[in-house]
């Protein structure tokens, strides 16, 4: 769990009363930390310290920990934009950000909506950033720059390569 939400400070991103909702799913988890969560969160009432000790002792499923994983690097203005292309392609409802939920909040509130439906939409987006992300090799030096003429995939373009790469994978699979 160290990868994600190590300190309470960082818990504090997460809307009180969402991460309550998201944290209810993992009611094993819960009851192995010891956590008990308040009917009615806030910032005030909110067991920070429990929840961050039960997710540093390595005791929590590995669902748990991937959402919190997912949540923390999708928790931005870009993250938060990956999520509503991915619902939008897989015609999955997510609300719009409101100004009182953080983008870490609001990445959750999405994992939530229409559950169990979108359970895997936050993996689907952050697998898509690691697709529009720009990357370099650290062991083979470029000879030449061509960084300015990036362009990031369409969703054409993604398309066109699910539809080449799966038949391929799957003619070597077999």
């Amino acid at each position: 769990m160290s990868r994600s939400f190590d300190s309470v400070k960082r818990l504090k991103f997460l809307d009180p009363d969402v991460l309550c909702e998201a944290l209810r799913h993992f009611p094993d988890d819960l009851s192995r930390g010891g956590v008990t969560l308040p009917d009615d969160p806030s910032a005030e009432n909110m067991p920070y310290e429990a929840v961050q000790r039960m997710l540093m002792s390595g005791n929590v499923s590995d669902a748990l920990s991937d959402l919190l994983y997912y949540v923390g690097k999708l928790g931005d203005a870009e993250g938060w934009e990956h999520v509503v292309r991915e619902a939008k392609l897989q015609g999955l409802r997510v609300e719009e950000r409101s100004g009182n939920h953080s983008f870490a909040g609001c990445v959750m509130r999405a994992w939530l909506a229409d559950w169990p439906l979108n359970c895997d939409l936050l993996e689907k987006s952050f697998a898509r950033t690691r697709l529009y992300s720009l990357t370099a090799y650290h062991y083979f030096p470029m000879d030449r720059d061509f960084r300015d003429k990036y362009m990031p995939p369409d969703e054409e373009a993604i398309r066109r390569l699910e539809r080449e790469l799966v038949p391929c994978l799957l003619n070597r699979l077999l």
